[in-house]
């Protein structure tokens, strides 16, 4: 794997966590250094990455400026592999192209990158793109409402994948097919495909699918009335998702917390959480999370007997629901807002809402809001005295309620058939369906209590959840202190040992050697200098950082030292980019130092004559690079000719400058890294060694 392609696997996995400035960092320094190699591909994929990293960021905080940015990047990577022929990354390109235009509801424009990458993945036989092609073209149908379109591709992405063992496509698949059975409410389906997606999702690193997964495991649990498990899941999402400042998701995941807790009959605890969505997330609402939302506050306040707020939350549902044709929330708005004209005795509105509705269920083939709308019909025509109406549809909608099994719902039509046999003096049937209501609420009063005892249970469980965070984030505070005081400790041993012995041993023999030719003043020159040098490393070892200007100084302090041992043989050139304040960039000390040794030792100190060194700061995106270059022997002809050690000297100086590079990496408890070290043999025409260079990028 070459370093560009290594640098290229790196970021895509802090995309994958969610790691976004050091994402966009990495990817920056990816296409800066594609476009030094003259490498269409990876300048190709750092142009993709910066586009996703705009693209997902745009759509966390609803920034559209962001989604815009986003589409400037995929165009260029798109440009970029139509011009190399790049032909495996263009469908990757199209593909985050048409999910940024679909974020900006431009869904002409994504559906046709999505049939143009799925088009060239097929012409190509690409697994991958064709995989990814059809879960995007099902994600399209879904937020277009066509569902049946949606599972079409779903299907077709199966078909093309079932062969592969690739985790990410099988991922990819799972979450697609997951969303249109949340979209349809078959939840045995969710919980299935959802926990494999869980599964996968944690297994590749990626937290975006995982805090989904969760999400909807609970979404899946909550239908099931196993709703302890469901706040659960719904809590572990949103502690994961409020890590990479997911909003979408921290919005659904206190949504379906605040429907449980209406589910539970505690509709100011619901009312509560709906409306804290509506405050600290109102202008980061999409369309179909703003209908839901509206719903569930109408539904609160319908149980609370609040008509005229439930009518205005109704109405508002339906409005944003028929902007962007959200066909299942139109029928069930129009439903509730029949229910809530019948409850004021507007009845002739009641029924024109109740029949608009029911045309949309039958349409659908949905049972789920139907239930509701049938039995709402039935009272509304008892309440008429249409009574032989409203039987039929009391009992259509008592049918549908047994079968989804809505104890809610259930209890009104008993309630309601009985009122109708009573009405029509048939007091027999009346009194038996009083029996029977009489008993299911019996049932469902037990019900009620085991639910208020849940509620107590959740109530006590999200608090006990806070505090346990609380504490963590105190016990992870005082951890942090202690590993920062181990770090500082190390960090000072390190410094302390950082003066390879070979050079001390090779100072003091180069004084000894001024003395014996009767070089006094040389060897006097020598020694101060070596002084100095010797007090700031233990300057160093008591501070975590110094300026540049700080570094600059003692690295000539040490260059002096170096080339008067080789009698000034070397020709050395430190160099600053124009533009480098050097006083106000702080980075840690004596990281350089040991890459100069490095190169004296291996590669100039076997050359005769004409030795250069070069040594180079600059900056860019904001990494401060430092370049150290020799045209020594190189590495491995410096192994062959080997070198004088002393007894038990082991070579410290790159060894060392790693073992910190590590430290630091592990100090910020991530996998990324602050600071990158790479080592290249250079090669003359004739592909002779000539020398080596070595960059070491530290971000800033």
């Amino acid at each position: 794997m070459t370093g560009l392609e290594n640098l290229y696997q790196q970021t895509v996995k802090l995309l994958l966590a969610r790691k976004l400035p050091k994402t966009e960092k990495f990817a920056k320094l990816l296409l800066e250094d594609a476009r030094a190699a003259n490498d269409p591909e990876h300048e190709c994929k750092a142009n993709d990455l910066l586009g996703e990293v705009c693209r997902v960021t745009g759509n966390y905080k609803s920034d559209i400026d962001l989604s815009e940015q986003a589409i400037d990047y995929f165009k260029k990577a798109a440009a970029l592999a139509e011009r190399h022929k790049l032909t495996l990354l263009k469908p990757q390109v199209l593909i985050h192209l048409g999910t940024a235009y679909l974020d900006l509801k431009r869904f002409d424009n994504a559906r046709e990158q999505f049939v143009e990458a799925l088009q060239i993945s097929q012409q190509h036989t690409d697994i991958r793109g064709q995989n990814y092609a059809y879960t995007a073209l099902s994600q399209f149908y879904v937020i277009k409402n066509d569902f049946e379109k949606a599972m079409e591709y779903t299907t077709k992405c199966y078909e093309v994948t079932k062969e592969t063992k690739e985790d990410d496509l099988w991922l990819n698949y799972y979450i697609r097919l997951g969303f249109i059975y949340v979209r349809r409410h078959q939840y045995s389906e969710i919980l299935e495909y959802f926990e494999k997606a869980l599964t996968l999702s944690k297994k590749i690193g990626d937290v975006e699918a995982e805090c989904l997964a969760m999400a909807n495991i609970a979404v899946a649990y909550a239908s099931k009335s196993e709703f302890k498990l469901a706040l659960q899941h719904f809590l572990s999402s949103l502690e994961k998702s409020e890590q990479i400042q997911f909003n979408l998701n921290n919005i659904k995941c206190l949504v379906n917390i605040g429907t449980i807790f209406s589910i539970l009959h505690n509709h100011e605890e619901a009312q509560k959480r709906y409306n804290d969505v509506l405050t600290s997330y109102g202008d980061t609402l999409d369309a179909n999370t703003s209908t839901v939302m509206h719903y569930n506050i109408g539904d609160g306040y319908f149980s609370m007997k609040k008509w005229e707020e439930a009518e205005v939350s109704f109405s508002t549902c339906l409005e944003i629901a028929e902007q962007v044709e959200y066909k299942e929330v139109i029928a069930l708005a129009l439903a509730q807002k029949g229910r809530t004209s019948s409850a004021q005795k507007k009845y002739d509105e009641a029924l024109e809402f109740g029949f608009r509705a029911e045309k949309l269920f039958d349409e659908l083939g949905d049972i789920h809001g139907r239930q509701i709308n049938l039995v709402s019909l039935g009272r509304i025509y008892f309440e008429t005295d249409q009574l032989e109406t409203a039987l039929d549809y009391a009992n259509r909608g008592f049918e549908t309620a047994n079968t989804m099994n809505s104890q809610e719902v259930i209890a009104d039509a008993l309630v309601l058939l009985s009122s109708i046999f009573k009405k029509k003096e048939d007091y027999k049937r009346a009194y038996e369906y009083h029996v029977r209501y009489a008993e299911f609420m019996q049932k469902l009063d037990a019900d009620r209590l085991d639910r208020h005892l849940v509620d107590m249970e959740i109530m006590h469980e999200i608090r006990d959840k806070q505090k346990k965070i609380e504490l963590l984030e105190k016990t992870r505070a005082q951890q942090e202190s202690e590993f920062q005081e181990k770090i500082t400790q190390l960090k000072m041993q390190a410094l302390q040992a950082q003066m390879n012995p070979h050079f001390i041993f090779n100072s003091m023999n180069a004084i000894q050697q001024f003395l014996t030719t009767n070089d006094s003043e040389s060897a006097m020159i020598y020694l101060s200098r070596f002084a100095r040098l010797i007090r700031l490393i233990f300057e160093y070892s008591r501070k975590s950082s110094v300026t540049l200007e700080e570094e600059i100084d003692f690295l000539k302090l040490y260059l002096d030292l170096e080339n008067l041992r080789f009698k000034n043989k070397v020709t050395v050139n430190l160099e600053i980019e124009d533009g480098i304040d050097k006083e106000s960039i702080s980075i840690p000390p004596l990281l350089v130092q040991p890459l100069i040794e490095n190169a004296f030792k291996h590669g100039l100190m076997h050359k005769e004559s004409d030795g250069k060194l070069l040594i180079f700061f600059s900056q860019n995106n904001g990494w401060l690079k430092c370049t150290v270059q020799d045209n020594g022997v190189g590495r491995k002809k410096a192994k062959e000719l080997g070198q004088w050690k002393p007894e038990n000297y082991r070579s410290s100086g790159l060894k060392i400058t790693k073992e910190r590079l590590k430290l630091m990496k592990d100090s910020q408890n991530e996998n990324d890294e602050n600071i990158r070290l790479s080592i290249e043999d250079l090669h003359d025409g004739n592909g002779q060694p000539a020398g080596t260079k070595v960059e070491l990028l530290i971000d800033l």
